[in-house]
Parts: C-alpha cells; sequence; structure tokens
C-alpha cells in the first residue's frame, strides 16, 4: 500500500541581508495575507536591523513552524549567497558552534542554514521582490518593474539561468576583484500566478578604498542619502529635501557622486548636526538633481517596457524604488500604463514575504487569484502583535485604560479639538509606513502641527512633511486624482486642490502636493470610521498620519513598545484596542 506524503502546513521565507532581516510564516492552505513577518528590526528596535537573524529563528512561532512535518524553507539577501556570510562569521566568532549550543534548547534552528539542511532553497533578491507583488496583486496580467539600491551578485546565479542567459547576459567584469556585477533593474511578465523575465538591468559596483560607485538608478539614490544624511538607509529624505532644490541634469550617475565631493558630505548624526550643517542649500539642490534624474530615467524604462508590451495595461513597481511616491505620481499622471499598483511593503522588509511566497507558487502550485483592491491590507506582524483587553490592562499598569464603546468616535473628538493621539490596533504594519494601525494622528489643518510634531515628539529635520490618510471615496475631493483612485498604502503624493491647501496646510509638502493613503472601509473599518467621523465633526475627512515611533526607531511593534513611547513622546493620549490610555 502507498503511504500517502506528509502535508505540509507551511513555507517559511527568511531575508539574511545586511539590512531588514526578517522570517516570514505563511500557511501552505491560506491567504497571503495571513502570513507573519518577523521583523528583525521591531525587536531588536534599531532600524533596518539586518543579519544575523538567528534571534528571529529561535523565536517560538518560527521554530514550531519549522518542525512540523514537510515545512519548506528558502532563504534570500542581496549581494552574495548568505552561507558565505554564515562562513565569514564562523571564522571570525565561531558562528556555527554558537548555532549548535543554541540548537540543543532551540529544537529545528539549524533547519535555517544551509550547512546542515541541503533542501534549504536560496532564491534571488530581486525574484523575492517580484514573487511577495504576484502574490497580492490585484491583476491578472501585470508588468512587475524591480527597482533598488543592490540586488543579486551575478556570481550567485547558476550558469544558463534563466534571468542571466541571452539577452540578461551580465557584463563580463561579473568576477572582476575590482567590481561586482549586481542585478539593478528587473523587469517580470506577470501572468496569474507565472513570472518571467522580461528585462534585466546589471549595475557595475567598483571597489574603492575611499566610497564604492555604482552607474545603477536605485544605487544613485543610496548614494546621495549616504552623502546628505549619513546613511544610505534615508532615501526618503533625499525624497523630501527635494522640493527645496533646484536640479541640474545628471548626463552620467558616477561622475555626478565624483563631482560633488565626498569631503562635503554630512559626517554627522541626528537633526540638530544636520540642520546646524548650513549646507542646506547645496544637499537641497543635489537632492533635486537626484530625484529628477530618477524621475526621468523611470519614465523612460516605464515607456520603454509598454512599447515592448502593448498589450498589457497593468504595471506593479516594487523594490526599494517604489517608496518613491513622487516618481509613482508622475508616472501615474503619464498615464502610460492606466493602471499601476505598489504593495504594501515594496522594500527588503518584502524579501521574507517574497521567498516564502515563491515556495507556494513554484514548489506546491498554491492556488492563486488576485487580491481585490477591498482586501489589500498592509499589516502582516505577528498574530501576537495585535492587542487584548488582557495585555492592554497589564502593559499599562500605573496609567488610565478605559474601555470604550466606540473608541473611533472617541478618537476623532480628540483630533478635532487639536489633541494629537496614538493609535495602535491589530496586528503591526509590515512596512516602513504607518497606515492606521501603529499611527500617530493629528487635525491636517490645525497651524503649527507639522513643526510642533517635528520639534517635540518625532526629532525630525524641519523640512520634513507628514502623511495624510483620507477615505478613499472623497480622496478625488481634496487631491488631484480621479474619483476611485487607488493609494492603500501611502504610494502616492498628489497635489493638493486650491480649495483645501488651507485645511490640509499641515499635510502639504513645499511643492503642494502630499502623501496620501486612500482608506476603504472594507480594507479597515475601525480606522475608516474614524475619518469619517473626523469629517462629520470639521468637514475634512482627512487626518495626519504619521508612524508610531521616535527618530531613530522603527514601528512600535508590541505593546510594551507602546509605553515606552507614550512614556517619552508629548502625545495627549493613546489608543490600543478598544482602550484610551492616559497618563495617571
Amino acid at each position: 500500500m502507498k503511504r500517502a506524503s506528509p502535508r505540509r502546513k507551511f513555507c517559511i521565507g527568511l531575508n539574511k541581508g545586511l539590512h531588514h532581516a526578517s522570517v516570514c510564516l505563511s500557511p501552505v492552505d491560506g491567504a497571503p495575507h495571513q502570513s507573519q513577518i518577523f521583523l528583525k528590526e521591531r525587536f531588536t528596535r534599531v532600524k533596518g536591523a539586518g543579519s544575523p537573524i538567528d534571534g528571529l529563528l529561535a523565536m517560538p512561532e518560527v521554530l514550531k513552524s519549522a518542525d512540523e512535518t514537510g515545512t519548506l524553507i528558502a532563504e534570500s539577501s542581496y549581494g552574495e549567497r548568505p552561507s558565505l556570510v554564515e562562513n565569514e562569521l564562523e571564522q571570525k566568532t565561531g558562528y556555527f558552534k554558537i548555532l549548535e549550543a543554541m540548537s540543543r534548547q532551540k529544537k529545528g534552528l539549524l533547519k535555517f542554514f544551509s550547512r546542515y539542511n541541503p533542501e534549504l532553497r536560496f532564491l534571488s533578491h530581486h525574484y523575492c521582490h517580484a514573487r511577495a507583488a504576484a502574490a497580492l496583486s490585484p491583476f491578472t496580467k501585470s508588468l512587475i518593474l524591480v527597482a533598488d539600491g543592490v540586488g543579486s551578485d551575478a556570481k550567485i546565479f547558476d550558469p544558463g539561468h534563466r534571468e542571466t542567459s541571452g539577452p540578461f547576459a551580465p557584463a563580463e567584469c561579473r568576477y572582476s576583484p575590482t567590481a561586482v556585477t549586481a542585478e539593478s533593474v528587473t523587469v517580470y511578465l506577470q501572468e496569474e500566478s507565472q513570472l518571467r523575465c522580461v528585462h534585466k538591468q546589471w549595475q557595475q559596483i567598483t571597489k574603492s578604498s575611499l566610497k564604492p560607485k555604482s552607474d545603477g538608478l536605485g544605487a544613485l539614490y543610496a548614494y546621495a542619502a549616504s552623502y546628505i544624511f549619513n546613511s544610505g538607509l534615508e532615501p526618503g529624505k533625499v525624497m523630501g529635501l527635494a522640493a527645496y532644490g533646484a536640479p541640474t541634469a545628471i548626463a552620467n550617475r558616477t561622475d555626478f557622486l565624483e563631482r560633488l565631493g565626498w569631503e562635503k558630505s554630512f559626517k554627522g548624526f541626528g537633526k540638530d548636526e544636520w540642520e546646524q550643517s548650513g549646507e542646506f542649500r547645496f544637499y537641497a539642490d543635489a537632492s533635486a538633481s537626484v530625484q529628477s534624474h530618477f524621475e526621468e530615467s523611470l519614465l523612460a524604462l516605464i515607456r520603454e517596457m509598454k512599447a515592448a508590451f502593448p498589450d498589457v495595461d497593468n504595471l506593479i513597481l516594487t523594490g526599494g524604488c517604489a517608496l518613491n511616491c513622487v516618481a509613482n505620481m508622475k508616472a501615474f499622471d503619464k498615464k502610460i500604463f492606466p493602471s499601476i499598483y505598489v504593495p504594501p511593503f515594496p522594500g527588503d522588509e518584502s524579501i521574507g514575504f517574497g521567498a516564502a511566497q515563491a515556495l507556494r507558487a513554484d514548489v506546491l502550485g498554491a492556488p492563486w487569484a488576485p487580491l481585490s483592491w477591498k482586501k489589500q491590507v498592509p499589516n502582516f506582524g505577528p498574530e501576537r502583535s495585535a492587542p487584548t483587553p488582557e495585555a492592554i490592562k497589564d502593559a499599562f499598569q500605573g496609567m488610565t485604560a478605559q474601555e470604550l464603546g466606540d473608541p473611533a468616535d472617541a478618537a476623532a473628538d480628540l483630533l478635532a479639538r487639536g489633541k494629537i493621539v496614538g493609535w495602535f490596533q491589530g496586528r503591526s504594519e509590515s512596512g516602513p509606513r504607518a497606515l492606521g494601525y501603529r499611527s500617530i494622528l493629528a487635525a491636517p489643518g490645525a497651524k503649527g502641527m507639522r513643526d510642533d510634531l517635528n520639534r517635540r515628539i518625532k526629532k525630525r529635520e524641519s523640512f520634513r512633511p507628514y502623511g495624510c490618510s483620507v477615505s478613499w471615496e472623497r480622496a478625488h475631493e481634496y487631491f488631484a486624482v480621479p474619483e476611485g483612485f487607488e493609494s492603500p498604502f501611502m504610494s502616492f503624493a498628489p497635489a493638493i486642490r486650491a480649495p483645501w491647501r488651507e485645511a490640509l496646510s499641515e499635510v502639504a509638502h513645499v511643492d503642494g502636493t502630499s502623501r496620501i493613503q486612500t482608506v476603504r472601509a472594507e480594507q479597515n473599518p475601525q480606522f475608516h470610521r474614524l475619518i469619517e467621523k473626523f469629517g462629520s465633526r470639521t468637514g475634512t475627512h482627512c487626518v495626519l498620519n504619521t508612524s508610531l515611533n521616535v527618530a531613530g526607531e522603527p514601528l512600535a511593534e508590541t505593546l510594551a513598545d507602546l509605553r515606552r513611547f507614550f512614556e517619552s513622546a508629548p502625545v495627549d493620549c493613546v489608543f490600543a484596542g478598544n482602550s484610551l490610555v492616559q497618563r495617571a
């Protein structure tokens, strides 16, 4: 009698990159949004934290899932294979001995390392980005454009790989001791769950004792962030600063970086040192040049892809570059593709999730269907990140936690009276932006609110704008977008319509635009109700929405994080679940 094969319960994806390391647990029989994403930064409280990820792997949920019979595991990173990094750690620290010692108490831990698990699969960086986007795609057919700072090194691809053969072959310098050839941009044709690489741009990263250089599109933005803010993880600041500057044309990316002169780069840390640098105009002009070049290059590539695939009407933008909401808006306005979608976490937070979805699609052939706009949600955080009444009571001992029948209405009333509130609901968002689950909320037209938030609470540079959450059915009234416009993940920055510029002054950038999140009742009933209740009081169905954290930290993940935030940040109150929490 033939023995039945074991039923698989989970696919596990690992991002072992040097930033935004993560583990994703994806149930084989569940929908994509039932996956749980564990981000290292949320537990270490170090923004963008990367490998090693053994602390995440030792979590009870992860170990239990890995121990299930038939669990499939895949890993990814950017640059080299994770096994090479782990071998380097072994030489420096005896890493594998440490893991082996941990595994005596943490059964299943060693399954996450190729040294001990020959069935551990490795997947390229851009493919994981694309798989994450395809799993959440609202389109049956689309082009998925992946663009980021750096993808996988060309050396990691096996000879004859479908993404490195024929027209996609990398440059001959791929094995040069002085340069690395890595992914810069990749385009996939998505037809239901099937992906096919149709375009790939490689970048050459030149090693240097001073500063590495690259001709990649996303790399230019990362280097600009390093130059202007002393952190390659701050491209969003470059985008915000660009609106204050005057651009000059960039003919050659590496030459532009050379001409800037690294002796003028910002070498300090934090808001105060940056604002005292005396280089605001110089940095603003450099930012404007980078942003303008990025937009031109992106639009040229989108036009090229549309010309090559005229029958495809849908475009998905993903990879870290897809967080550039200004460029996304210009791409939408050009109508090269009638529909554009940006996933909830297009950056490297999506890599572990994408690896798990690749296993579901490519190995298991799991059923696939487009995910309608009504079902688009951003909160893939651990199930235990959602607050419960008991946990709220325990977390806020010594404070007043009052359970309410309608917290959305109570919050709307406080916002209408000019208060600043924390909003902590459900599972956490898995990307960098607060989208109604881990948010600080305020009135969008309260004069001086932006400056007050930047100075007292967020401790951010004074030029930085705030995003706006608006009820989906009314977005076209306030912003220069068509009726039914979709931006559920704050991925686009349209202009504010003239009659509403005063009422939305605190979410307006210097160029008259605002990064907006459209909120449907089906996506987040509680948050949508809050916005509508605020609108009924003020006539403006929009709220200022920024991330629930302080400068230098990631989003609050747990109630313990929320309490620490509330103890240090002078917001008026916080809402956790149905409870209004106030200081005693």
